[in-house]
């Protein structure tokens, strides 16, 4: 019965959350209603902002923003939004649940095409669940590791309540052994000299996806972006110098940018989606979003 009620109220708070009530009782509806409902685990089936349906655990962080508001990463969002057209091709790695992959699909229509690359298992089968109720027959679905080099891994579960935790190597969640390939193995040709743009977010284990990118950066379009969740500590743990792999970018052609992104949930009661990347002067020490563009006006 006390689900039952959590259910009825999350389903007539959420278009309140979604903007249709003023900040402040979005804010007063956020602090009474979210954590008595979250905890719970409900499964609902709720569509983005970009009109995508998909089938949402309240108990996840990711999943939890999405019924609430309809969107992940609101400035990640806009700028896909704003650069991904009718027959790009786009390319998500670390594809979680599938929110980025269903936005770029809507955008990028069926003369487009997109890769999602997902590791674990579970996520990968919700990745397809999602998939099946949207029109997208211009996703390739792989399910795979994305590592500097051939060979199996371990993949350890991240908490129910953040599945994105998910990992290679230690944690104490659940561990599967999956198949391991460089991101430009993993891509056809024509996928890899067509992609637009490419998303990168593998949880700390990007320094080899993105210095295998840099090994091959001249098959790249001449106006591409890649996004990259950069964690200076992860490279350094890694054997790789982020400064030489960095280089190897912006040699050619590529300039930097900060994405802003914040996971706390004010900035999406306030709706203050959209904020433009700042151009990187000084390299941050601490973990950022990164944006590599070439042949882009931003």
């Amino acid at each position: 019965m006390k689900n039952a009620i959590a259910r009825a109220t999350a389903l007539m708070v959420r278009p309140l959350l979604r903007g249709g009530a003023p900040r402040r009782l979005r804010a007063r509806l956020h602090r009474e209603i979210w954590r008595w409902i979250n905890w719970r685990g409900l499964e609902f089936v709720a569509r983005t902002e970009a009109g995508a349906r998909m089938r949402l655990n309240s108990c996840d962080l990711i999943q939890q923003y999405i019924f609430w508001f309809g969107v992940w990463e609101p400035n990640l969002t806009a700028f896909l939004n704003r650069i991904l057209r009718p027959g790009d091709t786009f390319v998500d790695v670390g594809a979680n649940i599938g929110y980025f992959t269903l936005l770029a699909a809507r955008r990028v229509g069926p003369t487009g095409h997109v890769v999602a690359i997902d590791a674990a298992p579970p996520i990968f089968g919700l990745l397809q669940a999602n998939l099946a109720m949207n029109e997208t027959a211009m996703v390739r679905a792989v399910n795979a590791a994305v590592t500097g080099e051939t060979g199996d891994v371990t993949i350890t579960m991240g908490p129910d309540d953040n599945i994105g935790q998910t990992s290679l190597g230690g944690g104490t969640g659940k561990a599967y052994r999956v198949v391991g390939e460089p991101l430009t193995s993993l891509l056809t040709p024509d996928e890899l000299a067509a992609a637009r743009a490419f998303k990168i977010d593998v949880e700390g284990a990007e320094a080899p996806v993105l210095n295998d990118l840099a090994t091959h950066v001249d098959r790249l379009r001449h106006d591409v972006a890649i996004i990259v969740e950069i964690s200076p500590a992860a490279f350094q743990a890694s054997g790789l110098d982020l400064q030489a792999v960095l280089d190897r970018f912006t040699s050619r052609g590529f300039v930097p940018y900060r994405l802003a992104n914040s996971y706390g949930v004010q900035e999406y009661i306030d709706r203050d989606h959209g904020r433009p990347p700042e151009r990187i002067e000084t390299w941050p020490a601490e973990q950022f979003d990164l944006l590599l563009v070439r042949g882009m006006d931003l």
